[in-house]
């Protein structure tokens, strides 16, 4: 629930997609992986345009797994039974630590019901205009200009988003 559980996924012109963090902008970086094998730790970087640091994702058993362009394997949650490890390893058929959720945000969703209406506009508006009790639930989804601040600016691109629908 803060910025370091947030990723932006930029598709590439292969397919694959760089997984960048909104906390410090850098990209999920297969560590060494021209002298690792199996077993290799998953970190971050900054981007330096590596096959490293691009994944393939697919969807499979209802979740999604994710494969790091420049090896053949997926990426694990379970690597010796350590807390928060992430690294490659053998793909493991419906393995739980290899399987992801991908939560989509909607732009401008900021009372988090899964889609951008009228209801967002008049949330913002009033949470812009500080009326009482009122909160935005998924405030990074009103950043529509992406400075990390809220205002007016915002709520007229949203406006402008609902008026194009």
């Amino acid at each position: 629930s803060d910025d370091s559980q947030i990723f932006k996924f930029d598709r590439q012109a292969d397919g694959s997609y760089k997984i960048t963090s909104k906390s410090d902008g850098k990209c999920m970086d297969l560590d060494n992986y021209g002298k690792g094998g199996v077993g290799a730790n998953i970190q971050t970087l900054v981007d330096n345009g590596e096959s490293a640091q691009r994944y393939y994702i697919y969807r499979i058993f209802d979740s999604y797994y994710m494969k790091p362009a420049c090896v053949d394997w997926a990426v694990d949650m379970d690597l010796n039974k350590l807390p928060g490890n992430v690294a490659t390893w053998d793909y493991g058929e419906d393995w739980d630590p290899q399987k992801f959720d991908i939560i989509k945000s909607v732009k401008g969703d900021c009372n988090a019901d899964g889609k951008l209406s009228i209801a967002d506009a008049v949330m913002l508006q009033k949470w812009i205009l500080a009326a009482p009790g009122v909160e935005l639930i998924d405030w990074q989804a009103a950043d529509l200009c992406e400075d990390d601040v809220i205002n007016v600016f915002d709520l007229v691109m949203m406006k402008c988003l609902l008026i194009s629908k």
